[in-house]
């Protein structure tokens, strides 16, 4: 098998594992959902939904996404909304869509990290990182409300992952081992008829929305 076959595999043995706990019982763990609206508020002026404004410092690809990656993304965010109806949700606006590296501090006590920003610049730099493409293949939902778009990376990102975490000291221990996109959560609990409705779209997503992204910067 073909190394970039085999960690691509990897991956979505690993996405597939975490997206079964929701498609499976059609159900968000009530714990979950209450974990994800506090990471949320309601902003004065427009009573929307926006992010709390967090202390994660993290290396991120993507932005900006092209137009078309963008594009795609509104219109999931579009069809989720009119399956999803009057409940409470939040989609990250396109051009914040990103795709996390690895992060440098939490903004919890335990996992804040301690690494040197510059030492992360330099290393970053001597690695001369090409451009390079990433494969999307479908997006999928959590028992948490969590909303993400499968990505592919042929180990390229989780490489460089690795390979930072190791040759430079301080990365907090709580990384991710994907490359996924996160383009929203659901907030609020769903009827059964809805949640199998949002299955459904899921299902068809793995053969209808993929694609490839071409990656050209680090931020």
């Amino acid at each position: 098998m073909d190394p970039k076959e085999y960690t691509n595999l990897a991956l979505e043995e690993s996405y597939n594992s975490v997206s079964k706990q929701f498609s499976n019982t059609a159900f968000f763990q009530h714990e979950l959902l209450e974990q994800s609206r506090l990471l949320f508020e309601i902003e004065k002026e427009s009573q929307k939904l926006k992010p709390q404004r967090l202390d994660v410092v993290a290396i991120l690809l993507g932005l900006e996404f092209s137009s078309y990656l963008q594009e795609k993304v509104t219109d999931l965010q579009s069809e989720l909304s009119s399956i999803i109806g009057e409940a409470s949700y939040y989609w990250v606006k396109p051009k914040n869509l990103a795709l996390e590296v690895a992060v440098l501090s939490w903004p919890e006590s335990t996992e804040s990290g301690n690494v040197d920003k510059d030492d992360v610049i330099r290393y970053l730099m001597s690695r001369s990182i090409r451009p390079f493409e990433v494969h999307i293949k479908g997006f999928q939902i959590h028992s948490d409300g969590c909303v993400i778009l499968r990505v592919y990376d042929d180990g390229v990102i989780r490489g460089l992952r690795d390979s930072l975490i190791t040759e430079v000291n301080g990365f907090p221990n709580k990384q991710s081992s994907w490359c996924h996109i996160p383009i929203g959560r659901i907030l609020s609990p769903l009827d059964l008829d809805v949640c199998n409705s949002l299955i459904e779209k899921v299902t068809q997503s793995l053969q209808i929305l993929v694609f490839n992204e071409l990656i050209k910067s680090i931020s």
